[in-house]
């Protein structure tokens, strides 16, 4: 993780890791597996990005990856979920089909 994100080293563990970690496992019940391939979640802000986008998914009943949930703009993570929640499902080889993840758990 550190060798694809090495900013990860500037960031504190009590501060930083401990809650997004926390929240990542229990609040929104995801794999381990995806902070190692996106390990800038931990650069994204708990309350300002990462909270309100994972609930307006769990409002949705979808579940994007990571990068989808958390790299793109504000208008066009809202655009991606309209277009997933009102449309038909995308291929499963396109990058906006959603992953398997437990948002019943909320």
């Amino acid at each position: 993780m550190f060798r694809r994100f090495p900013q990860l080293f500037n960031y504190s563990v009590k501060d930083n890791y401990e809650p997004k970690l926390n929240y990542f496992v229990v609040g929104m019940g995801r794999d381990l597996k995806e902070l190692k391939e996106f390990p800038q979640y931990f650069s994204f802000s708990l309350e300002n990005r990462i909270k309100p986008r994972h609930q307006a998914c769990v409002d949705k009943g979808v579940c994007f990856p990571l990068n989808v949930l958390l790299k793109t703009s504000e208008a066009q993570f809202h655009r991606i979920l309209d277009v997933c929640c009102n449309s038909s499902m995308p291929l499963t080889k396109s990058p906006l089909s959603p992953i398997k993840c437990s948002i019943d758990s909320m």
